[in-house]
């Protein structure tokens, strides 16, 4: 079962050393490796076993306190819809001991004899010590404690090597090699479709999708990376009548992906405008999700003060939307650069370059964000505006800004105004010399 997390519940003495580890006990789910890369955000040494996975968070507590790694363990177990048990303490058989009965056992020597089998092998499911567990029962022994009383040289003449073995892990277990763990190559998140409730559409589609991106996106965030390029694979009843039972999608993403939101809109869009002109030809019976390319992306703290990070997200997302949607180099960013002329004042920067757009050190004056590439030059009659056939009465003007040009590049000296006009349109028009142009119009 999955505990609640109460401040009593673990203790907090370190007074055998720095090392404390967290076991999560999976319960018989599966999903143990795709868990553990999730937890690499608060701690670089983990370990899988057959039935638990383990953090070693002793070395972490400068950054995060125990308190805030268990809620944050329990909470990523609800994303990926596991029921875990946890347990904390200073050795990898002890916790695992304790997360067995779910914590309720606090002290070590009041743990039952019968787990001495996770003292002999913590990672993998042993039973070869059963016949040790039942004789040790029939002398009286069925706690942890009265097995430490006994002395080693007696559990050696009446057990032999194993007896000896577990004798001395049990008194101190704090050395116990961890096994490497390596993250899988590709990030894959798969779902079978139960025949009771078909996929045919992209509404249900939808829900299905969210909750495998967003176990992806986990693992990403675990792994310090986002997502460049990732593929989807709707699996379909194969009948008689459907010509493609499996069908693929490529997304290689403008700018790298972290978030579920983000990522989710960009599929969402390309589906719904190719399931509108080739609909699935039958019930899906899978859904897989991949991600076959990644860049770095240094995990970091949400700031309740700042929302700079989340906004750099949504821009993200947004400039992958309509580079999805209106193809390669039709959108970028416009980079702020160190020039007076208006024309020269900002570059493009398109998503695959991944530059941050530089900051000018001086407050600048508001510009337009549609400026034309050529001024139009403009005709006035009293308090009307004529350019290329279309009309404006002037109702304020705020100005002059003042802008000159380089003096080694084709001097020139502009007076620009900000014009509101009866439209509701604000133009951005300059005088050179006598003459008047509209050179962009603000939104």
């Amino acid at each position: 079962m999955m505990k609640d997390f109460k401040e009593s519940t673990f203790s907090t003495d370190k007074s055998t050393g720095d090392l404390r580890v967290l076991c999560v006990l999976l319960g018989g789910n599966k999903q143990g490796q795709a868990f553990a890369e999730s937890c690499l955000r608060w701690t670089p040494q983990v370990a899988v076993g057959e039935e638990a996975i383990f953090l070693e968070i002793g070395k972490c507590s400068h950054i995060y306190s125990e308190e805030t790694i268990v809620k944050g363990v329990l909470a990523l177990a609800r994303r990926f819809e596991m029921k875990v048990s946890i347990a904390l303490d200073q050795d990898i058989p002890t916790s695992l001991a304790k997360a067995r009965y779910h914590n309720q056992i606090k002290e070590k020597s009041n743990l039952p004899i019968e787990i001495l089998n996770d003292y002999l092998s913590p990672f993998v499911r042993t039973h070869q010590l059963d016949k040790m567990i039942i004789s040790l029962k029939l002398l009286g022994i069925n706690q942890l404690g009265q097995f430490m009383e006994v002395r080693p040289n007696e559990l050696a003449s009446r057990f032999g090597k194993d007896g000896l073995f577990v004798s001395m892990r049990v008194r101190d277990a704090r050395h116990i090699p961890w096994p490497r763990f390596k993250p899988e190559e590709f990030i894959v998140e798969e779902q079978q479709i139960e025949s009771t409730q078909p996929l045919t559409n992209l509404e249900p589609l939808t829900f299905v999708l969210r909750g495998l991106i967003d176990k992806s996106m986990a693992r990403l965030r675990g792994r310090s990376e986002r997502a460049t390029v990732v593929e989807l694979i709707l699996e379909q009843e194969p009948y008689s009548t459907v010509k493609q039972a499996k069908r693929r999608w490529l997304f290689e993403l403008a700018l790298p992906q972290g978030s579920t939101r983000g990522l989710l809109d960009i599929i969402k869009d390309r589906l719904a405008r190719e399931l509108q002109v080739t609909p699935l030809e039958a019930p899906l019976t899978g859904v897989t999700f991949k991600v076959l390319s990644t860049a770095p992306g240094a995990a970091s703290q949400k700031d309740f003060f700042c929302k700079k990070e989340e906004q750099k997200e949504i821009m993200a997302a947004l400039v992958s939307r309509l580079t999805e949607r209106l193809g390669p180099h039709q959108a970028f960013v416009a980079e702020s650069v160190e020039n007076y002329r208006p024309e020269r004042s900002w570059l493009r920067k398109f998503a695959e370059e991944d530059s941050e757009a530089s900051e000018v050190v001086w407050p600048t004056p508001e510009r337009p964000l549609r400026l034309y590439k050529e001024p139009k030059e403009l005709s006035q009659f009293g308090d009307i505006l004529v350019a290329q056939g279309k009309r404006w009465k002037v109702v304020k003007m705020l100005g002059p800004e003042h802008i000159s040009g380089d003096w080694w590049n084709n001097q020139y000296e502009r007076d620009y105004f900000r014009v509101a006009t009866d439209t509701g349109e604000e133009l951005w028009v300059y005088k050179e010399d006598k003459d008047l142009y509209l050179h962009g119009i603000f939104d």
